[in-house]
């Protein structure tokens, strides 16, 4: 095996982990863009090292105990991506897919590049599709926001508190403040029945001096 060819594995596992790692930085999880690549390279390392140079003067010792110990491996940094909000639990998607990002790792490491490339093809349609489909189903849907305010005291809560009704729930949220500024980057789950209208309107009732929303 020539070092040409683990190298092509080690970047279609780069490439492969890195475009179901962006959709999941798109939706603004935990684990982005940097985790899923990494988990798929590293992965795909231990894939190459078990086949190719785990080995004695009879052949390859047994492979298939390093692919095991990766599989359940992954479950620690799955279990990190999974947060319990309330009686809500989430991230579970996410670690779903760090799970599926380390078979990829694994299959790009073995040389399988067809079947890694269409699990990553069909992985990435089953967040991006179903997503919307369950929106429908659920009779809701999911809106990214992203809004600068005065930083004032208490306006953290009280934007948790607009958000949190029987028609709308925060799913990620994170802020930064920057002088006198304070910026709120959000995913919001919210009724169909809301339109980005309602939402500007709450938030400039909040305060808001920049509103930029995204479905």
């Amino acid at each position: 095996m020539s070092e040409l060819d683990l190298l092509l594995r080690l970047l279609a596992a780069t490439v492969l982990g890195g475009v179901l790692g962006f959709e999941r930085e798109f939706m603004n999880r935990a684990a982005g863009l940097r985790t899923h690549v990494m988990v798929s390279i590293g992965a795909a390392l231990f894939t190459i090292l078990s086949i190719y140079y785990f080995t004695n003067e009879n052949g390859p010792r047994d492979s298939a105990r390093v692919a095991a110990q990766i599989v359940s491996g992954i479950g620690f940094l799955g279990a990190g991506a999974i947060m319990k909000h309330g009686a809500t639990v989430r991230g579970l998607t996410t670690a779903a897919t760090l799970w599926v990002v380390a078979a990829i790792g694994m299959g790009c490491g073995a040389g399988a590049y067809f079947i890694s490339a269409v699990t990553c093809a069909i992985s990435l349609l089953t967040l991006i599709a179903l997503r919307r489909l369950e929106g429908k189903v659920a009779n809701s849907r999911t809106l990214s926001l992203s809004a600068t305010f005065p930083n004032r005291a208490g306006i953290m809560e009280r934007f948790r508190q607009t958000f949190t009704t029987s028609k709308s729930s925060i799913g990620n949220i994170d802020f930064t403040v920057s002088d006198d500024l304070l910026t709120v980057n959000a995913l919001l789950l919210i009724n169909v029945s809301l339109t980005k209208a309602d939402i500007a309107v709450k938030l400039s009732e909040l305060g808001a001096t920049s509103i930029n929303l995204d479905s």
